[in-house]
């Protein structure tokens, strides 16, 4: 059941729209904030930008310290995707392969990667997806790129998702 879940998972990525509609506005723009340009975020050193990798590497980290004896197939995946995700999305925007991995489209791109990657061996661990990574994982189906929190309130909660 999972080895089926995870070639339609991977015949899926042929069919993502990668960062086509970048900057465009949405229906479901009020749920966000939406970045019109690669220079409108707040950078990868705002807090609120460090939690939504935060985020993303705790999921990865626990997705992989649950993996038992499947960790060594799920590495596997984890790279078949990530080298997938590279060569749908690298020419989609103006990718640049040896840049800081925080310029915008090198990160864009490596983000999605990560993003997919998690979706990936979450389908062939068994896990359940949070409706959290989920709904990032819409942006990109939806061309665009989830790139952040916009802030991190008093409470600790997390701010709307940042998307471009």
């Amino acid at each position: 059941m999972a080895e089926a879940a995870v070639a339609i998972f991977l015949h899926t990525l042929e069919q993502v729209p990668w960062f086509a509609h970048l900057g465009k506005p949405t229906a479901r723009d009020s749920m966000v904030v939406r970045l019109a340009d690669w220079d409108d975020g707040p950078g990868p050193e705002a807090s609120a930008v460090m939690a939504h990798d935060e985020r993303l590497m705790a999921w990865h980290d626990a997705l992989f310290a649950a993996a038992g004896e499947q960790v060594a197939e799920a590495r596997l995946l984890w790279d078949r995707i990530a080298q997938r995700v590279v060569t749908l999305t690298a020419d989609k925007v103006p990718y640049v392969d040896d840049e800081d991995a925080w310029y915008g489209p090198t990160a864009c791109v490596g983000y999605a990667a990560h993003t997919a990657g998690l979706g990936g061996c979450s389908l062939l661990l068994g896990h359940l997806v949070s409706a959290e990574l989920a709904d990032m994982w819409g942006w990109y189906q939806a061309g665009h790129w989830p790139c952040g929190y916009a802030s991190i309130p008093a409470d600790a909660s997390l701010g709307r998702l940042l998307v471009y």
